[in-house]
């Protein structure tokens, strides 16, 4: 990624099971799970491998670009 390309990764940080959204959905995490289209909550890899590929050089063309990580739920929402 060189110093011209801007990309910024955003989304659902309360459905990656670690930290604060842990402790949000611990005990419950099935019916958390539900409200995502995928079905499931994130993991800290999810949001990586987006990571792994804007810095990567099959990006090279992307810039200015927004990136939601999300399972899907910003779609439930209306967002999309």
């Amino acid at each position: 990624m060189s110093e011209s390309e801007v990309a910024v990764i955003t989304g659902g940080s309360r459905g990656i099971g670690y930290g604060i959204a842990a402790a949000l959905y611990e005990g419950r995490e099935e019916e958390a799970a539900a409200a995502y289209p995928l079905g499931r909550l994130g993991v800290p890899d999810d949001v990586a491998g987006a990571a792994a590929f804007l810095t990567s050089g099959a990006a090279g063309w992307i810039t200015g670009q927004t990136l939601v990580v999300d399972g899907g739920l910003s779609l439930n929402a209306g967002l999309a």
